[in-house]
C-alpha cells in the first residue's frame, strides 16, 4: 500500500476483520462448533480467546507500544511512545511521552480503586471523564475474554 497514509487504509482493514468474524460466526454456527447452545457464536469466542492465551488469568502486564491521536488541535496529528502498567483488579497507570516540534509533552494517568487523577507536564488534576475512561478500560483490557464473559 505503497503511497496510501494509514488513516486511508487503517478502516477498511477494521471492516475486512469485522468482516470476517461475522462470516466465521456463522460457518461456526453452521458447522456446530461446541459452546452454549443458545448463542453458538459464544463458542468461537471461547475458543479464538484459548488460542490467544487469553483464558489464562494475570494479575499485572505492562505494555509499550506507540500511541496516535489524530487531528489535535493545534497540533496535527501526535504520536506518543505509551508504557501501559495494570495491576488488577484496580490499578492502572498510563505514560505518554507526546513531545512534538521540540516541544516537551508528557501525560501520566492514574487509576487506583475508583480514584484517578493525571498529570500533565508536571500540572496535577483531576476529571470524571477521565475517571470513568480509565475505569472502562480496565473493565474491558482483557480483549476477547471480555467479551466472552460479557456476552449472553
Amino acid at each position: 500500500m505503497k503511497g496510501i497514509s494509514k488513516a486511508k487504509w487503517l478502516p477498511a482493514i477494521v471492516l475486512a476483520a469485522f468482516a470476517c468474524s461475522v462470516l466465521l460466526m456463522a460457518s461456526g454456527r453452521a458447522a456446530g462448533i461446541p459452546g452454549d447452545t443458545a448463542n453458538p457464536a459464544k463458542g468461537i469466542l471461547e475458543k479464538a480467546s484459548k488460542a490467544l492465551g487469553e483464558d489464562k488469568p494475570w494479575t499485572t502486564r505492562v505494555e509499550k507500544g506507540l500511541h496516535v491521536e489524530w487531528d489535535t488541535e493545534g497540533w496535527g496529528t501526535l504520536k506518543a511512545d505509551y508504557t501501559r502498567s495494570i495491576k488488577k483488579p484496580d490499578k492502572l497507570k498510563i505514560d505518554r511521552d507526546n513531545s512534538a516540534y521540540d516541544h516537551p509533552f508528557f501525560r501520566t494517568y492514574y487509576y487506583n480503586g475508583d480514584d484517578a487523577w493525571y498529570v500533565v507536564n508536571l500540572n496535577p488534576g483531576r476529571n470524571p471523564q477521565v475517571t470513568a475512561s480509565m475505569k472502562s478500560l480496565l473493565e474491558r483490557v482483557d480483549g476477547i475474554a471480555f467479551f466472552v464473559a460479557a456476552c449472553d
